[in-house]
Parts: structure tokens; sequence; C-alpha cells
């Protein structure tokens, strides 16, 4: 039993880490913040690693503080990653506002020589 208890230990330790990240990211994500593809993808591989981390949990210890905490940390990256999207209508105002507008601007000397020719 101390050999299984050492290594659940040093599982343990290794992935508070992760799931201290992931806690983060929960409340970063519900403040609407925008995030990078590859933010958004170290997010989701986050959570898959996690629902093992809770499977693995639950069965050493279905009833203990770390399996609720587990548990409530997947319930909520499961809400940050499945949630409606918020201010689509904005986002589509900024890309024809802003973003579409300095793009052409960046690239107004190659698009005046294609005119020109």
């Amino acid at each position: 039993m101390s050999e299984t208890r050492q290594a659940l230990r040093s599982w343990l330790e290794g992935r508070v880490e992760r799931w201290q990240w992931l806690e983060q990211q929960c409340r970063l994500q519900g403040g609407e913040r925008q995030d990078s593809a590859r933010s958004s993808i170290e997010f989701i591989e986050g959570f898959r690693a996690l629902g093992s981390d809770l499977s693995l949990a639950r069965a050493a210890s279905p009833d203990s503080r770390l399996t609720r905490y587990l548990t409530g940390l997947f319930a909520r990256s499961y809400e940050q990653i499945y949630r409606r999207p918020s201010a689509l209508w904005r986002s589509l105002k900024d890309v024809f506002l802003y973003e579409a507008p300095a793009i052409v601007y960046d690239l107004r000397g190659a698009l005046a020589a294609t005119v020109f020719l």
C-alpha cells in the first residue's frame, strides 16, 4: 500500500501545476478576452488531460477533496469550451471596421502597384 500511496503522491505533484494553469485559464476565459488559436488548443488539451486525471482520482479515492476539486475544475473547463460565443456581432464589426482596413493600409503599396499594372 505504501508504494501505491507514493506513486499517487508523485502523480499528484506532477499534475498540480497543470491544474493551476487550467484554473487560471478558466478565470481569464470568463473575462471575454481574445485568445490565440494556440492558447485555445492548449486549453482543450489541458481539459482532455484533466479528464484522465479525474478518472484516475475517482478510481483511487472517489470521495476525496481532490476528486471534488477536479470535478469542479472539469465542469468549469467544460463550460468554457462549450459556451455560446459571446459578442459575435462585436467581433464581426471589429473585423470590418478595424482589422480589414488595417490590412488594406499595410498592403497599400502592393495594391497600388497591382492596380497600375
